[in-house]
């Protein structure tokens, strides 16, 4: 039995110092081990996209009818349902051919009326001179007094007919007051619409 002990012990010391140097090899590996790599982000305040769907009708803010100043054919209208404008952009051009007509003929009358004014002026301060003279009559005198008077109203009518004949030939311009995008049209081009300042249904909306 003595003899059979002492060949087993030698085994068991090979396997003991084996499984030592395993697990002193497996210690040596973990303490070399690279540590591992982890991710890592700084901290601070940035945006976040967030997509929200959903359905529904989109309605304008601010919701403006256009309606022309003027009376007449619509000769263009460079704009359609969907157009984005600019304030000021052109949206309709009615015929000018009428309104043009009563510019110049108010421009006339405006001229007529300057030089009658600059004689009746003239008239007046002759008949100053000769009434303080005596060579005329107080009737003559008064004469012309009235007809510079008179002179000068016709003057002022002529200016504001001129000025009112200068605001329908650009009325017959229309033009977008806001910017902002055709929603809808109810007229073309071609047709003719009444002013919206003349008629007594209101005029005609060309947007």
């Amino acid at each position: 039995m003595k003899s059979g002990m002492r060949l087993i012990r030698p085994a068991l010391f090979v396997l003991g110092a084996a499984v030592l140097g395993t697990i002193a090899w497996s210690m040596w590996q973990h303490r070399h081990r690279d540590d591992p790599v982890v991710p890592f982000e700084t901290v601070g305040r940035e945006d976040i996209d967030v997509t929200i769907e959903a359905t529904g009708t989109v309605e304008p803010i601010n919701l403006v009818e256009v309606k022309s100043k003027a009376s007449g054919q619509i000769l263009a209208m460079p704009v359609d349902v969907g157009s984005h404008v600019r304030a000021g952009q052109l949206l309709a051009q009615v015929d000018t051919v009428d309104v043009e007509n009563d510019y110049e003929q108010s421009l006339a009358a405006l001229r007529a009326a300057q030089a009658k004014n600059d004689i009746s002026g003239a008239q007046r301060k002759r008949s100053d001179d000769l009434f303080a003279r005596g060579v005329i009559t107080a009737d003559e005198h008064e004469a012309a007094v009235l007809d510079l008077a008179n002179s000068d109203a016709a003057l002022v009518k002529a200016r504001t007919d001129l000025s009112s004949a200068a605001q329908r030939r650009a009325d017959a311009t229309v033009r977008a007051p806001i910017q902002g995008t055709v929603l809808q049209q109810l007229v073309s081009v071609g047709q003719v619409i009444s002013s919206a300042t003349s008629s007594v249904s209101g005029g005609t909306a060309p947007s």
